[in-house]
């Protein structure tokens, strides 16, 4: 989005619709496929305390996989929530501007770019929780 907004000149009112859609699909989604994942690690947790071994490692680290993949929701409530926030009420037309010395465009971009990197550590949430209850299964 922002490489869009930077090099093909793209308005910032265009560039925060396409967030809102992006953000419309994750907040739809994305809390449905974290429950399914940490299901299904739990699942694993379940059955590999089942199988009543002397070694509790798998079932520590499913278990450590569900959480990880878990934890976007709260992280996205409590670190990005404020942002989504903002970057909503920008895309509906309703936020006024943090100071008079600010642009419009400028503090768009700011929160456009607070809001990607917040995003790529919540995506690494549930990568290290996969990559997690890979090595588990591959052990």
């Amino acid at each position: 989005m922002l490489l869009a907004r930077s090099e093909d000149s793209v308005s910032s009112n265009a560039i925060l619709k396409v967030w809102r859609r992006l953000y419309e699909y994750g907040h739809a989604y994305g809390p449905k496929l974290a429950a399914v994942t940490s299901t299904a690690f739990g699942y694993l947790a379940w059955s590999a305390r089942a199988q009543r071994t002397t070694c509790r490692a798998p079932m520590i680290m499913y278990s450590a996989a569900a959480s990880l993949v878990l934890a976007i929701v709260p992280y996205t409530i409590i670190f990005i929530g404020p942002t989504n926030d903002r970057l909503s009420a920008r895309a509906a037309g309703k936020d006024e501007l943090v100071s008079t010395n600010e642009t419009s465009e400028t503090s768009d971009d700011q929160l456009l770019r607070q809001w990607v990197v917040l995003n790529g550590i919540r995506g690494l949430l549930p990568f290290a929780g996969g990559v997690l209850g890979l090595l588990t299964a591959i052990n």
